[in-house]
């Protein structure tokens, strides 16, 4: 599912599907909790039900300075589950401000819709920012990211030729090439500028590496590891230079990888979706 084939009833549709699948508020917070641990936040949790001055969940994004947390985002999430037909009043906005400390980040998310007058108060005050979340926002990132949705294959037979080409190339230059993996690389990797490691190429590199070796089609790159979250950073200008970041957007790309045990390097070929 592509979501610009995604018309207004397809959306009213999906919306009241989503909404009814959650029971009540709880069950909506448990749904967010791996939500957001799909999107690449860090020490989720819900929070016990009184107490929590309105807020749902906490959460963290963290940065390269994991011992200081000194690029380490603090979010404080609200969730409302409401009606896709209800919109919520700007008071959640301003309740969820009133508990963030300066520098960290507040999350408005709901199943329902924003007013205007809500959405212009994500900036107000700059040390606390408020991300809105609506419920068609949403479906849109789950659909993004594979979080709740299905698809039906679709057979392209360009991509199978170039793989299939590309895989003689690497092949023809490598003495022993272990089984390749597919990865998809998802919009929120390309939107955290990282390179995810399939689990089964993450376990063949050596558990005391900082860094790595890695060719990203045909160009060498030593490439640093985050070892809590699995994932290469150092890519953005490739992820430019390919067209999945492009002018502020974020495209989904596919990735093929295999380990090359001889040389002990990664070759991994990215190819945009269609």
């Amino acid at each position: 599912m592509i979501i610009s084939e995604l018309n207004n009833n397809d959306y009213d549709r999906i919306l009241n599907d989503f909404y009814s699948s959650f029971e009540n508020g709880y069950v909506f917070e448990r749904f967010l909790k791996h939500f957001f641990e799909e999107l690449g936040l860090d020490e989720i949790e819900i929070t016990q039900r009184s107490g929590d001055n309105g807020i749902d969940l906490k959460a963290k994004r963290k940065g390269f300075d994991e011992d200081n947390g000194l690029d380490t985002i603090n979010y404080y999430i609200q969730a409302k589950r409401y009606s896709p037909t209800s919109t919520l009043p700007p008071r959640f906005a301003r309740e969820l401000r009133g508990t963030l400390p300066s520098g960290y980040k507040g999350i408005l998310i709901t199943t329902g819709r924003f007013s205007r007058r809500t959405l212009e108060m994500a900036n107000e005050d700059e040390s606390r920012p408020i991300i809105f979340i609506s419920g068609k926002k949403l479906i849109q990132m789950c659909i993004d990211n594979g979080i709740g949705f299905t698809y039906k294959p679709v057979f392209n037979n360009s991509m199978i030729q170039q793989l299939i080409n590309e895989s003689g190339n690497i092949e023809s230059n490598t003495n022993n090439i272990e089984d390749a993996v597919f990865k998809r690389i998802t919009v929120n990797d390309a939107r955290a500028r990282i390179l995810s490691i399939p689990s089964t190429i993450y376990e063949m590199i050596d558990e005391n590496a900082n860094t790595f070796e890695v060719i990203i089609n045909g160009e060498a790159r030593q490439l640093r590891i985050n070892r809590n979250r699995k994932y290469f950073g150092g890519i953005t200008d490739i992820y430019r230079d390919l067209g999945i970041i492009l002018d502020g957007s974020f495209n989904e790309s596919e990735s093929y990888w295999v380990y090359d045990s001889d040389l002990h390097r990664l070759i991994v070929t990215i190819y945009q979706v269609n």
